[in-house]
């Protein structure tokens, strides 16, 4: 499914407009992404959970020369399925 598709799908289910959802997601995209990064957790209509998990700072080695490179700090983003989605699609 295309965001265009999305878009036509839910705007068919609730009359609101397309201009308005496509709003709401891009809101609802940059509000999980920033609490996501801030390693918080995200639920959405008890269906889905968004979380981000911190990864340290550590050595790794470059497998093609044996070399020792350090790996900076990052955020994983880990997404949880709920009963409710699972019920929905089995």
């Amino acid at each position: 499914m295309t965001t265009k598709e999305l878009l036509v799908a839910i705007s068919g289910k609730t009359g609101f407009t397309q201009k308005d959802i496509k709003n709401v997601i891009e809101t609802m995209v940059d509000v999980v992404c920033d609490n996501v990064k801030n390693c918080e957790e995200v639920k959405i209509a008890n269906g889905i959970t968004f979380c981000g998990i911190e990864k340290p700072e550590h050595t790794a080695r470059n497998p093609q020369n044996g070399e020792q490179i350090i790996v900076p700090r990052k955020v994983q983003i880990k997404t949880k399925f709920g009963a409710r989605v699972k019920n929905a699609i089995n």
